[in-house]
């Protein structure tokens, strides 16, 4: 009986061993299990499904992929299926209007679609050809979305803003049965950049940003049934504004090279306050960097990659994300009656 018992033995250790392999090491023959899951093929015992609904602050180092990935590897054994409509330069009233900008820039290897047959028209993961569609398409437990950076900033683009949410966006969420929650950008790292001379220095752009998107959730809030979850701030730009005053080597390096884009510290720290926002509870202290790789863009085309956060970084950008989601900064302990400003007034 030896020999037999010792055959069983490596049949099993080979068997074992293939299995582990196939499925620890995503190739690409085989499509990630996150590829299939933006496409609506949820696996897992629970399912949370994020809607993703903005700009260039998203689509930078594939925000919405990397948060289900993070997801994924958190110990609260939730799947994570994303989808999104995304639109470079964009604000909540020209997103509505135009739609997905995403079919050049995430026509990327990683974005392929599976399919069973190999002479059919490849298909990628970019999103829906709508802000309607998205939100049409099924029920959503998240709705993710920024404006244009500068756009809470000032009345009249805020105004704006609240227009397009309470005519458009407010009965799709309704319906939808999300909450939303508002991605409060940062500040840009140089002042007086990009028409900003009237925003004022760091602190005061902050600031003004803050108040807008607190406007954003007032209006919202009032839209919505009274027994939905209240909207949400993700207070990015607060985590932002905490290492400009702590850690100003480290503060640098969230931004890309053009001073204003997230680089993969920013969206590490983004996705860390998101996580957060959605849970009430912190992210894993980790960030692999197999979670990017099947991110469909990290930066523009044609330009060389950015450094991604080390493990030391991480850790101080996960204790600022703490800080500021569980400390005194909370974005969202404000009074409904906060936006103080009035769209009809001609103030």
């Amino acid at each position: 009986m030896g020999p037999y018992i010792v055959f069983f033995l490596v049949v099993v250790s080979s068997l074992s061993f293939g299995y582990i392999m196939n499925h620890s090491f995503p190739n690409k023959s085989s499509p990630t299990r996150l590829q299939s899951l933006s496409s609506g093929n949820g696996n897992g015992k629970d399912l949370t499904r994020i809607a993703f609904l903005g700009n260039s602050i998203l689509y930078y180092n594939d925000c919405p992929r990397l948060i289900a990935n993070m997801i994924a590897n958190s110990e609260m054994h939730i799947t994570a299926v994303q989808n999104s409509c995304l639109l470079g330069g964009s604000n909540l009233a020209s997103l509505w209007e135009k739609g997905n900008g995403m079919y050049t820039k995430f026509r990327t290897e990683p974005a392929l679609l599976p399919s069973d047959d190999p002479t059919a028209e490849p298909k990628y993961d970019v999103g829906a050809a709508t802000v309607r569609e998205l939100l049409e398409r099924q029920r959503w437990d998240f709705v993710v979305m920024n404006d244009f950076t500068q756009g809470p900033a000032r009345k009249d683009t805020r105004c704006k803003g609240e227009s397009a949410l309470v005519e458009h966006y407010a009965p799709l969420i309704a319906d939808s049965g999300a909450v939303p929650i508002f991605v409060q950008t940062w500040a840009y790292r140089l002042p007086n950049m990009r028409n900003t001379e009237d925003l004022g220095d760091f602190e005061n752009f902050t600031a003004r940003v803050r108040d807008g998107y607190r406007c954003y959730v007032s209006i919202l809030e009032k839209e919505l049934p009274v027994d939905r979850s209240r909207p949400q701030i993700a207070p990015v730009g607060d985590v932002f504004l905490y290492l400009f005053k702590t850690d100003q080597t480290l503060w640098e390096k969230l931004y890309y090279r053009d001073n204003f884009h997230p680089s993969p510290h920013g969206t590490f720290l983004e996705a860390c306050v998101l996580y957060h926002t959605m849970f009430k509870r912190m992210p894993p202290m980790v960030l692999k960097d197999t979670w990017w790789l099947d991110a469909r863009v990290m930066q523009p085309a044609g330009e060389d990659p950015m450094p991604l956060p080390t493990e030391e970084e991480i850790v101080a950008i996960w204790e600022a994300v703490r800080h500021v989601c569980e400390g005194n900064m909370d974005a969202n302990g404000f009074s409904s009656n906060v936006c103080k400003r009035d769209c009809n007034d001609a103030s």
